[in-house]
């Protein structure tokens, strides 16, 4: 995932993952916890962007320096 505003999934990748993954819902638990966000972007549509809250659980989880 990319940073707090850089373009991210697109919706493509994002009907992809709720069809091939119905059972999982880390998507949703990211949403839900407020560790992801959507948000439009004039020209280029919807992007998902990683929070402030979300970059934080990455970095004591080690996944980002």
């Amino acid at each position: 995932m990319d940073r707090e505003g850089s373009p991210g999934f697109t919706p493509r990748v994002i009907a992809t993952w709720r069809t091939s993954c119905p059972r999982l819902t880390i998507w949703e638990d990211a949403v839900d916890s407020g560790y992801v966000a959507r948000e439009s972007v004039a020209g280029f549509g919807v992007i998902i962007t990683v929070t402030e809250d979300g970059e934080k659980l990455l970095h004591n989880n080690g996944r980002i320096g």
